[in-house]
């Protein structure tokens, strides 16, 4: 079942490579993400930084997990926007996924 793959590979996967492009220049980073109970999936952004101008400037997006066990991953594309959820709202699910990030 294409739906229940998918929900394993980004519960077990804790990061992802995000491609973003503005005026035809592509860019990719390596960010951290969330799956919510509602589905939405969430990356963190400083402010400000040169993945919000990107995303501001364009919100097309698309996505790939990283594989570690094999060539198992999941790769999406679409619109990003901002959330109304703040870091501090999110906390808890990133710390639950990744732990380190409860130093930050």
């Amino acid at each position: 079942n294409t739906k229940t793959e998918f929900l394993r590979i980004m519960a077990e996967q804790t990061e992802i490579a995000l491609a973003t492009s503005v005026n035809n220049v592509p860019n990719v980073r390596i960010v951290n993400f969330n799956l919510t109970l509602v589905k939405t999936f969430l990356f963190l952004a400083v402010k400000d930084n040169d993945k919000v101008k990107e995303i501001e400037g364009n919100p097309s997006i698309a996505f790939t997990t990283i594989p570690h066990t094999g060539n198992q991953h999941v790769k999406a594309k679409g619109l990003a926007k901002r959330s109304s959820k703040t870091v501090v709202d999110m906390a808890e699910h990133f710390i639950a996924k990744v732990p380190d990030y409860k130093k930050t």
